[in-house]
């Protein structure tokens, strides 16, 4: 909300958003990182009334703060009058937001006609987000009941320098250390504590000594028995982290947060199932994960923290030059798409020579199987090969497939569309990977051995399947621990 608008003069407000961290509680599709410009916001709005100008837009991924803009002519935006803080809100479009003080500051409210009514065992919550270069030394939240004496309830946290009520009791229970800095926080505070079980809420007060915060959603969780954490979190690393837990009963979803020193998660997602593959690690660094199970407002809490250091790792190139195809492969092509190889029109990725499949609008393929020198894959490997889309030509799927000796069907792997038949959608046996890759350059598709299940397996077959359009293909073969052996 704007309230520095003068009668009569028309003003220009635009908001930019500067490169930072997405809002905590943004679903996305993967963990973000690297120093990419966000999106310009979208979707803004202004509305007048009541001598003030009400400003709305849309989130952009991958943004720590808008800076708002205000001019009196079209395109021409000279002064910044404001800084709206991590994101347009933890929640919904807006959070409220504190100065930077050196004291005691706080932002409150009181009269509510909409009152919050509290009953035995019910919990307090609310989202703060400290500012990691203005943290504040204490944060405190005071209830202010509905009754004549106006009468404070407060949980703080960090030092205890707030001058109200005494210490220890509910005017002024101590909740413990300041929350992590740099990411959105839940406090929560159990309604009897602070003494107002059977009361009404009329205010409420976000409080700080010193720095920096801003505020989102607050109320109260029902005395509902609290989801259970999930049981059984595991993270097993490779070239990306594959994340499983069991799910819980009366779990809407579930939230998975991830950091990169223990007990500080500063990315999450929201997911509705039990599993995540995240792919955007860096090797050599360690990660560090929770998760914890939601249900609207209930929250389970962290679950127990489980941490990964991602391996150095090495290429076993398994397929390269027509010279060097592994011995005892037997060759065959589908649908009028034989083994075709080319020096140029792409120069090959490695060596000498690639292979390139026909221009076809339908399903085309080639592969072999049978090979004797074969491929064994161990825990934590994966599987890799190199491609290049046709930009005049895409196709609509990209699939690898792999054989292993001993077993009675294919293992496959997809990107793009869903449009090749063999196999379940969503086992090993046609395992979506994601989006097609990039035309019209050299592209790595990887894949975790251990979602297509050939870890503890030998490979001998490998298939390079299109549908539609013209893909030339060079190196494959799997990447291991820097630690292992060939094969």
């Amino acid at each position: 909300m704007v309230d520095r608008a003068d009668a009569g003069l028309q003003s220009a407000v635009v908001a930019e958003s500067p490169i930072g961290s997405a809002a905590f509680d943004d679903a996305v599709a993967g963990f973000q990182r690297g120093n990419v410009p966000p999106p310009r916001p979208a979707n803004d709005a202004a509305s007048v009334g009541d001598g003030r100008v009400r400003l709305s837009w849309a989130a952009s991924l991958g943004t720590e703060f808008y800076r708002l803009k205000r001019g009196t002519s079209p395109g021409a935006h000279p002064t910044e009058f404001a800084t709206t803080g991590p994101a347009t809100a933890f929640e919904d479009t807006l959070a409220i937001q504190s100065l930077i003080n050196s004291g005691l500051h706080q932002l409150y409210f009181f009269y509510a006609a909409d009152t919050l009514p509290i009953s035995t065992g019910d919990t307090l919550f609310a989202y703060v987000y400290l500012d990691p270069a203005n943290p504040p030394e204490t944060v405190c939240l005071q209830f202010v009941t509905d009754d004549p004496d106006f009468y404070h309830h407060r949980a703080y946290w960090g030092a205890d320098y707030i001058p109200w009520g005494d210490n220890g009791t509910e005017t002024r229970w101590y909740m413990g250390d300041l929350p992590p800095l740099g990411q959105w926080v839940r406090l929560e505070v159990p309604a009897s504590v602070v003494g107002i079980t059977g009361d009404t809420l009329g205010g409420w007060a976000f409080t700080l000594f010193g720095g920096r915060a801003t505020w989102d959603r607050a109320g109260k969780v029902s005395a509902f028995p609290r989801l259970p954490v999930p049981a059984g979190f595991t993270a097993t690393e490779g070239a990306a982290v594959e994340l499983e837990w069991q799910p819980v009963a009366g779990a809407t979803g579930y939230k998975l947060k991830r950091g990169r020193s223990r007990g500080v998660y500063t990315e999450s997602i929201l997911l509705p199932e039990t599993m995540f593959l995240d792919d955007s690690v860096e090797v050599g660094q360690t990660y560090y994960y929770v998760v914890e199970s939601v249900n609207g407002d209930n929250h389970s809490g962290n679950s127990v923290e489980v941490n990964v250091t991602i391996p150095e790792i090495t290429d076993f190139v398994w397929v390269d030059d027509e010279s060097n195809l592994p011995a005892g492969a037997v060759l065959v092509g589908t649908e009028g798409d034989p083994w075709t190889w080319v020096t140029s029109n792409p120069t090959p990725f490695s060596g000498a020579q690639a292979h390139q499949s026909i221009l076809s609008p339908f399903m085309h393929q080639h592969y072999f199987y049978g090979a004797t020198q074969t491929m064994p894959v161990n825990p934590g490997d994966s599987l890799f090969a190199y491609i290049y889309l046709d930009p005049a030509n895409p196709p609509g799927t990209v699939m690898l497939q792999w054989f292993a000796d001993g077993a009675n069907d294919w293992v496959r792997a997809y990107w793009g569309a869903d449009n090749l038949w063999w196999g379940v959608n969503g086992t090993p046996s046609r395992w979506r990977v994601g989006d097609l890759p990039a035309a019209g350059g050299w592209v790595r598709l990887e894949v975790p051995a251990s979602v297509v299940a050939l870890e503890d397996k030998v490979v001998s077959g490998l298939a390079f399947t299109l549908y539609g359009g013209r893909a030339t293909w060079d190196q494959a073969g799997k990447r291991a621990p820097a630690s292992a052996s060939p094969p």
